[in-house]
């Protein structure tokens, strides 16, 4: 999509937000002389009616976890964030966004989408690839933010980036990772400066400019801290909304394991235990569904012949890469593993440990969706004898 100059849309839904830049930038004319000598001007107040927000209620002050280096953190997190490009039918527009969870729960502000063509939006990704919005979990227009579930392939590499439970200090180390002027995976850094809005924005010096609207603030722990929005560059007055306005720990418990018949989930594999078996992310075990591997790890069983190369096949084909996990109609079986036909790209690797004859087909009703197609393939593999077939 051609973007006119990376112009971004910059018609803020919290209006708000502009009276409080507005404010600011207001006293500082007012209470700064040239001389830099200051006034004897109170500040002005820019909390909204309800209560200021205390350090119990905030969370601000609690104990920090370790930090970690800005290059680390960058280099582990750039990925999680996207460019987002949206149209309104005449003009083409480019913001920020990032993933939370690894089935592609993902935020941004409300802005950037407001007033464009449903079905428009292309969800670009730090490794190129480009994407749609699946669902919208929840928008706010006057919070200025939008969740939602992008609709993932298994080409899509990143890690989410985790939720901060405690706001950060003022004058705490932050960071930005955002698109200016669609720059991609541009760092920023700064400091927490001050809390407006009864604690919902957070102020920073970490400057965000037009692009950049909807990526992540983050603390030096590598959690988010909140949604950048807004800037006045020669003001060094920027504003991101509070992570914690979102809620966002109830769409990631309903998003990762609320699995359906006959649905697909993108998955990230941790750790593969052996041919037909690996651990995802949510440390939920997977078990490849309608065949079956010979053995290494059964406690009372000896390991079986090709049963290290099934595993090493299974290895070096999903461990620590993004799978798409496709569920037939029994979801668990009786140990509660997930019960999946595993998808690397295109390829089915199920089908494929059959071809390689380093699996045989294994069904049990109603989970047959492919068994045909299974016993085609069982059947080559016997035809060339190869693998467990070699010796029949």
């Amino acid at each position: 999509m051609q973007v006119k100059e990376f112009k971004m849309k910059y018609k803020m839904n919290k209006f708000h937000i502009l009276l409080i830049i507005a404010i600011i930038m207001f006293s500082f004319s007012s209470c700064e002389r040239k001389s830099g000598r200051k006034t004897n001007s109170r500040p002005i107040k820019t909390y909204s009616k309800k209560e200021p927000v205390t350090k119990k209620q905030s969370g601000i002050g609690e104990p920090q976890s370790a930090r970690l280096p800005l290059n680390q953190l960058f280099k582990k997190y750039q990925s999680a964030v996207f460019m987002v490009f949206t149209s309104d039918g005449l003009l083409d527009y480019q913001g920020s966004g990032f993933f939370i969870s690894a089935d592609g729960v993902a935020v941004c502000n409300y802005h950037v989408f407001e007033g464009t063509t449903k079905g428009m939006e292309i969800i670009k990704t730090a490794n190129g690839q480009e994407l749609k919005v699946e669902r919208v979990l929840a928008q706010s227009t006057e919070d200025d933010f939008i969740i939602f579930k992008v609709r993932l392939n298994s080409k899509v590499q990143f890690t989410p980036i985790p939720i901060a439970q405690r706001n950060p200090e003022i004058g705490e180390d932050v960071f930005a990772i955002g698109n200016p002027r669609g720059l991609e995976n541009t760092l920023s850094k700064g400091i927490v400066s001050g809390y407006r809005d009864n604690g919902n924005l957070i102020q920073t010096t970490t400057e965000i400019t037009h692009g950049s609207s909807g990526g992540p603030l983050l603390n030096m722990q590598g959690e988010v801290v909140g949604i950048t929005t807004a800037g006045v560059g020669e003001a060094n007055l920027n504003f991101a909304v509070n992570i914690k306005l979102l809620n966002l720990n109830r769409y990631l418990s309903q998003y990762t394991k609320n699995y359906q018949p006959g649905h697909s989930y993108i998955a990230h594999v941790k750790r593969v235990i052996d041919g037909d078996t690996f651990v995802i992310e949510t440390d939920e075990r997977v078990r490849l569904i309608g065949i079956d591997t010979p053995e290494t790890v059964h406690p009372r069983r000896d390991v079986e012949p090709f049963g290290p190369e099934a595993t090493e096949f299974t290895k070096n084909a999903i461990e620590g890469k993004y799978v798409r996990l496709e569920f037939d109609v029994e979801i668990y079986d009786m140990f509660k593993r997930l019960l999946a036909y595993v998808y690397v790209d295109d390829v089915l690797l199920n089908e494929q440990l059959l071809l390689e004859g380093l699996a045989v087909i294994s069904t049990y009703p109603p989970n047959v969706k492919y068994v045909e197609r299974f016993l085609e393939q069982q059947k080559i593999a016997q035809k060339r004898g190869i693998g467990i077939w070699s010796n029949i």
